[in-house]
């Protein structure tokens, strides 16, 4: 008979060997996700998008932009890269990896919403399209720099990473398993050049909060300006868009004017700036399902706008 001892080493083995197994699996699952967000980030860490003009940014820009309108307008290849809730705060990392890799970009548009644009991020925003991906040394530093404990214990604490995969993750693991079953075509899957399209429209009660300080920070900025930097470093003109914010609620930001002027600022290193976060389509409710965000109508509007502020 095995002694306790002996006992005890097979059994901890045995749970240690189910957990790395268990994370193994995971991890390799969401790498192989080909879709949605998690889905843009693996074809960039896997240098599967490179494109002529690439449109970054948050929400604002993954729902504001249509790429196909730009390459109709163009006769130049474009995608959209916008992650929801990611400013640049986040996915500074990512798009540095791209700029290491990409020969077509000639065009860089990085979209900004006034209300958080420039906002220092306190957490991580979807962290589980990130994790399998700490083993980069740009996703780790964005991460690390927003979260120190938490990037720390991800990449170096043993299953750690078990405990951050939440049920957001879920529906991505499914799907997957069931197309890596099925034997599906594992290309990837982004219809609309990675716009989402949204045909909701603004909420009759909805309300708006007054007195609104947007928060700017030095730590983003100087981001920015990095990213303006190594862009020009390889002959790509970057965008900054100051997308639109619906009138009523863009009259009641305390210090836009601080935040305009902190992007126009970025002019003086290369950057183009464009200012449209008060053009013709912010006094047209119609356009917009909330107070940043705009319909289809709406980002058909912006993005025709856009386009003529573009050099082609």
């Amino acid at each position: 008979m095995l002694s306790i001892n002996k006992r005890r080493i097979l059994t901890t083995a045995s749970i240690v060997f189910s957990l790395f197994i268990t994370e193994q699996v995971i991890e390799g699952i969401i790498q192989r996700v080909n879709y949605g967000d998690p889905g843009k980030i693996n074809s960039i860490i896997n240098k599967q998008t490179d494109k002529e003009i690439m449109i970054w940014g948050a929400s604002s820009a993954e729902v504001n932009i249509s790429p196909y309108k730009i390459e109709n307008a163009t006769g130049k290849t474009c995608f959209n890269m916008g992650l929801d809730g990611t400013n640049i705060d986040q996915y500074d990392g990512l798009l540095k990896y791209f700029l290491s890799y990409t020969d077509s970009c000639k065009k860089l548009i990085i979209a900004l919403d006034i209300h958080g644009g420039l906002a220092k991020r306190e957490q991580v925003y979807n962290l589980y399209c990130w994790l399998h991906h700490m083993d980069q040394d740009q996703i780790f530093e964005s991460i690390y720099n927003i979260d120190k404990s938490m990037a720390l214990k991800s990449k170096y604490v043993p299953f750690y990473n078990l405990t951050l995969y939440n049920k957001h993750a879920l529906p991505y693991i499914k799907k997957t398993i069931k197309n890596v079953i099925q034997q599906k075509n594992e290309s990837y899957d982004f219809p609309d050049n990675g716009y989402v399209a949204s045909e909701k429209n603004i909420p009759d009660d909805m309300t708006w909060d007054e007195n609104i300080n947007i928060l700017i920070s030095d730590t983003t900025i100087n981001k920015l300006k990095k990213i303006i930097m190594i862009a020009e470093e390889k002959q790509i003109q970057t965008y900054i868009v100051i997308t639109p914010c619906l009138n009523k609620g863009y009259i009641l930001l305390n210090n836009r004017k601080a935040f305009i002027s902190s992007i126009e600022a970025l002019s003086n290193i290369g950057a183009k700036v464009l200012d449209l976060s008060s053009s013709y389509i912010s006094e047209n409710p119609d356009y917009f399902y909330d107070n940043i965000h705009l319909n289809k109508k709406g980002s058909e509007a912006f993005t025709d706008l856009l386009i003529s502020k573009i050099e082609h």
